[in-house]
């Protein structure tokens, strides 16, 4: 038999005595007992007496009062982040207070870390800082367990009572992936899309993994197939698209398995229509150049269809009169589609004039069919000067009587008429002896010409060779004229 008994906390101090009375027979009236027989026992439960009165030996209790126990630490802490994939770092942190409230530097920390199902994991020993904060970092095993894993942390300082605090956190493995793409994004009849999907879990290839294959296409094309996965995590998947099958798109989905791991999805959407190259052709250059300076051409050449160009054939033919200083003049090869081939070349000339570059190309469609050859034209204006687009196109020289004619010739390239000076000079080669030269002003319509003959007399000249000048200026020294171009001839006169 056991008896208990609750002492009120505001019980006297002192020695109480306790009485057990087990009743065989009694009398009570208005709730009162009257009188009563039975079997008192002590404290160790032996009978003490059959009908004996009340007051047999009591059982002796000594009730003091407990003093309260002295204030303790509030301790606070926080896992983050929640869930934490193994392999991955958890922090545990948190603050130690007084029981006022007041932040505690230098307590003593002890954080555990219990594995799902209470095994402890690790402990750690940290001390708070001036700021009462704590901080515990681990790195979770890449073997899990998964599963909620929980933190008990107790922070201790003297005088005080400890503090305690739990918390917990979910460790969950990552998840195992799977990437699929194609050879390509658009096909056409008679192709094969070859697609690759690779199964990996924490970027290592899932050996000896199931890929399930399936695709999609337009009315109700379907395919399905079970490819293995090597070493690497690497599976491959090819079918042909069908003569006379319909345009459109094809959806390829696939899903990986195996024992051990989490399946994975993924999917691409890959194109089906009319394939046909389409090579588009542009020229840049100067619309006017300096002659004797470089001047730099590029020919694009871009693939606008939706496959790849064969037997691409392109040529920049450079005009006669021009030189190439360096760079490229043809191309044999392929394009592929939405690429470009550029062909760069740096010209020169020391004539004025118009000269025409012009490109062609010719290509294949991927089957061998020709199609249309292409071509274009530039043609750039090479000038002395960008106010003067004239040049000397011809001279000749003669002897009537005693005069020297210099027959000039001056063209005139540019869109407005331009006005210039022409002279006429001769020197003696053996003496230096020059006779009295010859200018005067010309003025070139646009895009026209000119003669213009000057005449030098040879009175009192002597006889021999006569290197004559027919030059070319914007006007003479002592009016700040300049130069442009100037033509030479010999003659021999006779004495």
């Amino acid at each position: 038999m056991v008896v208990q008994w609750t002492i009120p906390p505001d019980a006297p101090e002192g020695r109480w005595e306790a009485q057990i009375l087990v009743l065989t027979d009694w009398v009570m009236r208005g709730g009162r007992l009257l009188a009563y027989q039975g079997l008192n026992f002590d404290v160790a439960g032996e009978e003490s007496g059959m009908g004996a009165p009340l007051g047999s030996p009591p059982l002796l209790l000594q009730v003091t009062q407990t003093p309260d126990p002295p204030e303790g630490l509030s301790v606070n802490v926080t896992a983050e982040p929640e869930t934490v994939l193994a392999g991955e770092t958890v922090r545990i942190s948190g603050v130690v207070e007084y029981p006022s409230g007041d932040l505690v530097e230098g307590a003593d920390v002890a954080v555990e870390i219990h594995y799902p199902g209470g095994g402890v994991w690790t402990v750690a020993g940290v001390s708070t800082d001036e700021e009462g904060r704590y901080e515990v970092t681990r790195v979770i095993p890449a073997g899990g367990p998964a599963g909620e894993w929980v933190v008990n942390v107790s922070a201790s300082k003297s005088g005080l009572s400890p503090g305690y605090a739990s918390t917990s956190f979910l460790v969950a493995f990552p998840p195992a992936t799977l990437e699929i793409w194609a050879d390509g994004e658009v096909y056409t009849w008679g192709m094969t899309p070859n697609i690759t999907a690779r199964y990996t879990y924490r970027g290592a290839g899932i050996g000896n993994a199931t890929i399930l294959f399936e695709v999609s296409g337009p009315d109700g094309l379907h395919y399905v197939g079970a490819v293995p996965t090597d070493e690497g995590g690497y599976a491959s998947f090819s079918f042909l698209i069908p003569s006379g099958s319909p345009f459109g798109e094809y959806t390829i989905n696939a899903t990986a398995y195996r024992e051990g791991y989490e399946n994975a999805s993924a999917s691409l959407i890959l194109s089906t229509a009319y394939l046909e190259p389409r090579l588009v052709l542009s020229l840049e250059g100067p619309e006017e150049a300096l002659t004797r300076e470089a001047a730099q051409f590029r020919l694009h050449v871009v693939n606008s269809g939706n496959t790849t160009a064969h037997g691409v054939e392109v040529e920049f033919l450079i005009p006669e009169g021009l030189t190439v200083l360096s760079g490229e003049t043809s191309y044999d090869g392929s394009i592929e589609a939405g690429e470009e081939v550029v062909l760069t070349v740096l010209l020169t000339t020391g004539t004025p004039g118009p000269y025409i570059l012009h490109a062609s190309v010719s290509y294949e469609r991927p089957d061998g069919t020709p199609m249309p050859s292409l071509s274009m034209e530039l043609e750039t204006l090479w000038v002395y000067h960008p106010d003067y687009p004239i040049d000397i196109t011809g001279m000749t020289v003669s002897q009537e009587g005693d005069g020297l004619l210099v027959t000039l010739n001056v063209a005139n390239y540019g869109g407005e008429e331009v006005t210039a000076i022409l002279t006429a000079s001769a020197k003696h080669l053996a003496t230096s002896f020059m006779p009295r030269s010859e200018e005067t002003v010309v003025t070139i319509p646009a895009g026209g010409s000119v003669e213009v003959t000057l005449e030098l007399s040879l009175m009192d000249a002597p006889a021999g060779d006569y290197l004559v000048q027919g030059i070319l200026s914007t006007g003479l020294p002592r009016y700040g004229g300049f130069p442009l171009t100037y033509r030479e001839a010999t003659i021999t006169l006779g004495g």
